[in-house]
């Protein structure tokens, strides 16, 4: 699958595409960003919110896709011009390319939509769709501080790529630039990262 047709999927897990694929987040949802881009080889590929004018939408355009990634002030002073500017997320997004091998996640069990590891009758480390929609399901994982660094993230998040795989749909993972434990993580998984990504609110 190419690299635009992953953030066209991804995308879709956040917002519906209105007409000139504008952004119309879905009811009750908290991802309000009015711009989102994303880098793919060889181009910048832009989503803007159905409510920004397309005088705003013209000038985010214009500015260039490397200023607009790094969260740049020029696109914060055109979104303000509009209305207040709120928090800017930049990271990284990567999907599973192959299903992982069921010996990675011996220890995890299913309990309702989370896979967890079970430490002393208690849950320490658990995976689960953060959202999830027909075509695919985005990891969220969290370990107990307590049991960090012991290979149980990469279990649970292994033992929910392979589920989700296994109904026929792409498994995504992403994380803010930043979050180095989530980074750390991606490299064990052996996830295929598709492209970086800057949202603004």
């Amino acid at each position: 699958m190419k690299e635009h047709e992953l953030v066209n999927l991804q995308i879709e897990l956040e917002y519906r595409l209105g007409p000139q694929r504008r952004l119309i987040p879905f009811p009750g949802s908290t991802e309000q960003s009015r711009f989102i881009v994303y880098e793919v080889p060889g181009k910048f590929v832009r989503f803007f919110r159905q409510d920004l004018p397309d005088a705003i939408c013209n000038q985010l355009e214009a500015i260039p896709g490397e200023s607009a990634l790094s969260g740049s002030d020029a696109v914060r002073a055109v979104l303000s011009s509009h209305a207040p500017c709120g928090p800017v997320w930049r990271g990284r997004s990567y999907f599973f390319p192959l299903s992982p091998t069921p010996g990675i996640f011996q220890s995890v069990t299913r309990e309702h939509d989370r896979f967890v590891v079970v430490d002393s009758d208690e849950v320490v480390s658990w995976s689960f769709s953060a959202r999830e929609n027909d075509a695919c399901a985005e990891l969220a994982v969290e370990t107990l501080p307590a049991f960090r660094r012991r290979g149980f993230a990469k279990a649970t998040a292994s033992a929910w790529a392979a589920a989700v795989i296994n109904t026929g749909k792409v498994a995504f993972f992403s994380h803010s630039h930043d979050n180095r434990a989530s980074e750390a993580l991606a490299q064990s998984l052996r996830v295929q990262d598709f492209t970086t990504a800057a949202a603004y609110d």
